[in-house]
């Protein structure tokens, strides 16, 4: 592997941090038996693969329940460590996803009073840091919460008409962080992430709420990160995100991180915010446009940008009404392994496309290894992808992710998107109805809006409220687009796996 620096300096800045949020790649390799193919056809591990894409850091989120629990994250940060890679570790403070509309309070927790549960959070926090600094993982950033726009730890931490439950749980989480420093723990950058980056008003009143409450301080949070999306709002524009992020920079002086984002290579049913070609091409355009906002931000701000589960090859939609926003292409023939080869959008994050013709041949963005303690070893998590639909523009985005964990055969499905839209007060957000699974089964339900009065109350539940469902596990043995892990003998990519790499999908 060929060295990188950590830290380079563009023009006086700092280069952006350059990631991708890799959860399932073990549940992917394990339960569904993936092997991995760079653009020439090589098979290789795919932080290589991203590696010479460009990329410098991992993106991975962690549970309170038996899925991306402790005992799974941590064996992949391990690996990613090793290899070189900087560790994000997104805490959703949740048995299951954590977003706006559903942020619920894990069952183990005592939840009788808002003191019980800062006690969990600040105990959870503290004893997962420490836990990865046995395991010889240094994090790099530490976000607390994942899109807590509305609060989390529901009912409790959901903001209401004030900021307090919620500043007073988050406050103790952020002191968890404190208790692991003092007992050796390397400090992260603590970061507040929120969806709807592009809405100024949204983002604007979250805040100036919570800082205005005095519990939590501008000095208890390092930086900024942001959810953005094309296929949830038409107003989800690169001139909208310019502009809030430019608000956010010019009055917090924090760095600013886009913290998810995705793109699709197929996608006929939505109106997407810009018009970047719906193919791989489109993915490194718009990806490169986002940098381009991030590196204009006022006083260097700008600090970095991961793109949301490149290789969730069960969930092609990543949470989208979208066919496709990965970054592989996947044979779902009848081999025993999964068969996933890189799109030439894997070098969104290079300067130029590398070449891919051996498994260890890299650009020169790929990290050097890092000596690492700690065992590698990973169980699987498993849940249940759905599929999902959009109706009209005007409606908001719905996901169930209930019914975990149905099937008996052994065929573990993931589903992602952690992707949430709302409406706050005067700004009215628009989104999309969708449930997630590899095979489409589509159903259309009501559209739920959440209101929110800027800078005085937080969001209340109107008329409608997003819900996000997991069931109905893909189970059929023949023609489902699952595969489960097997021994075969690998064949190369070039013969087992058709690219649509840089085909054009219309919308509609």
């Amino acid at each position: 592997m060929l060295l990188c620096a950590a830290a380079l300096l563009v023009g006086g800045a700092q280069a952006l941090t350059k990631g991708h949020d890799l959860s399932s790649v073990a549940v992917m390799e394990n339960e569904q038996g993936t092997v991995w193919y760079n653009t020439a056809g090589k098979q290789a591990a795919i932080e290589d693969i991203l590696g010479a894409g460009g990329m410098d850091s991992v993106r991975l989120r962690i549970w309170t329940g038996d899925e991306y629990a402790l005992n799974y994250t941590l064996p992949l940060a391990q690996r990613f460590s090793k290899a070189g890679y900087k560790i994000f570790l997104d805490m959703h403070f949740s048995d299951t996803w954590a977003q706006p509309s559903d942020q619920q309070t894990p069952t183990a927790w005592d939840a009788s009073s808002v003191e019980t549960l800062a006690a969990a959070c600040r105990e959870h926090v503290s004893s997962t840091l420490k836990a990865f600094t046995k395991g010889g993982v240094e994090l790099d950033i530490l976000s607390i919460g994942n899109e807590i726009t509305n609060g989390f730890l529901y009912p409790t931490g959901k903001i209401g008409k004030s900021f307090g439950a919620f500043a007073k749980l988050w406050k103790a989480a952020r002191e968890g962080v404190s208790d692991a420093v003092a007992a050796g723990t390397k400090q992260p950058k603590v970061m507040i992430h929120l969806d709807n980056g592009w809405d100024s008003d949204v983002v604007s009143w979250f805040f100036k709420g919570l800082f205005a409450e005095g519990t939590v301080t501008t000095d208890d949070v390092d930086v900024l990160g942001f959810s953005f999306y094309p296929y949830y709002n038409v107003k989800a524009t690169l001139k909208a995100l310019t502009e809030s992020l430019t608000l956010m920079a010019n009055t917090y002086k924090k760095p600013i991180y886009v913290a998810e984002t995705d793109w699709p290579t197929s996608c006929t049913t939505v109106t997407l915010s810009e018009k970047f070609a719906v193919s791989a091409r489109g993915q490194r355009e718009w990806v490169m446009a986002i940098m381009d906002v991030l590196e204009g931000l006022p006083n260097g701000l700008g600090a970095g940008i991961f793109y949301w589960e490149p290789g969730y090859i069960t969930v092609p939609g990543l949470g989208s009404a979208c066919g496709c926003n990965l970054l592989f292409d996947v044979n779902w023939e009848s081999q025993s392994d999964t068969y996933a080869k890189a799109l030439s959008s894997i070098y969104m994050f290079a300067e130029e496309d590398a070449g891919q013709g051996s498994n260890t041949q890299q650009s020169q963005n790929t990290p050097t290894p890092q000596a690492q303690t700690g065992s590698s070893s990973s169980s699987t998590p498993t849940s249940t992808p759905q599929t999902q639909t959009q109706t009209d523009s005007s409606q908001q985005k719905e996901i169930d992710f209930s019914q975990l964990e149905q099937s008996s055969s052994g065929s573990s499905q993931q589903s992602g998107g952690s992707s949430t839209q709302q409406s706050s007060g005067s700004p009215t957000q628009q989104t999309a109805v969708q449930q997630r699974t590899p095979t489409p089964q589509i159903r259309t339900t009501s559209a739920p809006k959440l209101t929110r009065t800027p800078q005085t109350e937080a969001p209340t539940e109107s008329s409608q409220q997003k819900e996000i469902n997991f069931s109905q596990l893909e189970q059929s043995s023949s023609g489902s687009n699952q595969q489960s892990g097997g021994s075969s003998t690998q064949q190369t990519a070039e013969s087992s796996v058709q690219q649509t790499d840089d085909s054009v999908v219309q919308q509609q």
